[in-house]
This record gives structure tokens, sequence and C-alpha cells, in this order.
């Protein structure tokens, strides 16, 4: 595949339907592959995290997720669609369901995975091999492999990871080469969102690239300052570069 490069970073120039298509025609694999993305988060948290660099770098799939991206590409003439990780989520859950694959969902609270399982069932089938919450010590390597042998054991194709970074990049970089799927997928929120606690803006406030600001406005408390820095950082980050090319 044809790699391209923002800010260190590499990603790929798939369209949705493209990038779905290559997922399922690597189902199978013995090896674990990865599916990464690129937001305003990631990108400022690989500028100073080495760790999430290597594992965005190490991906066999990154698409863009943030309009912040890809609005900055686009000013640089690049042609590429933004591919969430809650459309992928739920994409690759279709699709499933038409193929007869398994997915094991891992993250989130316990109550919002059980909203979200009874959720997916009801829409989607018998497709779900296993769940587990995400509430976990992370630190202990224990706890991280009864996860992988409970992921293991359900025979699932697929594992979606509702963590947070940088645990979510750790945990991939760490166990991938013991967890014995097709595919392994960092979806961030898209848990919450599927499980109806959080709910996505509407189309035409994700066009115009402020579904952040719509996500704060859901959770101020909790929201506004993680935004706010990260935003802020992109924005030097963009001056930086700008005057260093």
């Amino acid at each position: 595949m044809i790699k391209h490069t923002v800010f260190g970073l590499k990603y790929h120039v798939f369209t949705p339907d493209e990038s779905i298509d290559l997922i399922f025609e690597k189902v199978g694999t013995k090896a674990a592959l990865v599916r990464a993305d690129l937001n305003v988060g990631t990108v400022v948290s690989a500028q100073e995290n080495i760790d999430i660099a290597n594992y965005i770098n190490d991906s066999d799939l990154v698409n863009i997720d943030g309009m912040g991206i890809l609005f900055y590409l686009r000013l640089r003439g690049v042609k590429v669609e933004r591919y969430t990780g809650v459309d992928i989520f739920i994409d690759v859950l279709k699709r499933c369901t038409q193929s007869h694959k398994k997915v094991f969902v891992f993250g989130a609270k316990p109550e919002t995975l059980n909203k979200a399982e009874h959720r997916i069932k009801s829409e989607h089938g018998d497709v779900i091999a296993g769940v587990r919450h995400g509430y976990i010590d992370f630190t202990s390597e224990g706890a991280c492999k009864k996860v992988v042998e409970d992921i293991n054991r359900s025979g699932a194709d697929f594992l979606f990871l509702g963590i947070k970074s940088p645990e979510k990049e750790l945990f991939i970089t760490n166990y991938r080469s013991e967890i014995e799927v097709s595919w392994i997928f960092g979806v961030g929120g898209a848990i919450d969102v599927v499980a109806g606690e959080v709910q996505r803006a509407p189309q035409w406030i994700q066009n115009i690239g402020f579904e952040w600001l719509y996500r704060v406005s859901q959770e101020p408390k909790r929201m506004w300052k993680r935004y706010l820095v990260t935003n802020s950082k992109f924005v030097y980050l963009l001056i930086k570069n700008k005057f260093s090319s």
C-alpha cells in the first residue's frame, strides 16, 4: 500500500469503501493487523510521545479521522476522505453480519459496554464473540494477559478497543503479537456513541469541522480543557511547520 506522511506520521489515502474492502480481504491473516487513525489529538500526542508515533507508523492501515487534519491536507492539495473510528466500527459490524465474522469489544465502563452490546445484538445480530470493560490495571502484565486470553478464547476475527491514550497504543504495541485476531482497531469513544451515551454531532456540524465543539457542549467540565490545550498545541504545530518549511 502506498503511504503518505504528515507531521512525520504515515497515513493512507483510501475511501471508506476501499478501507473496508481491504480489511475483509485480510481476514484470516496469521499476524494481527492494526488500523489506526490520525486526528488533531493523535498528531499532537505523537509529537510528545514516541510510543504513540511508533504505534501509528507501525500500523497497517491509517485513516484520517479528524477534520483539522483533513482541512490541513486539503489545503496542501491532498485528496483524502475522513473515516472516523465510529464509522469504521459500525461499517465492520454491518459487514460482519453479512460475512458471519465475529468481534470482541474491549473498553468503556461496564454499564456503557452492556448498553453497547445490547444495541449491537439488536441491530447486527450474532456478531459479538466477547466483551470486556476497559477498567483494568494496564500496568499489570497479568491483567493485560488475562484480557488477551479472553480475546483468543473467543475466536473473534476483529478486536475493537475503546480505551484512552496512551494505554490503548501501549496495549496494542505490547500484545499484538499474542492476540489471535485478523485486525485490531482503536476506536476511541465509539463504544459510548453506540451505547447512546454520547451523541454525534449533526452531519453539517461535522462537515464544517466543529464536531469537537459539539462534544464539549455535552461534557463541558471534562472536555473543554482537553480540547483547548490540544487545539492550541496543534495551531502552534501548524505555525512551526509553516515557518520551518
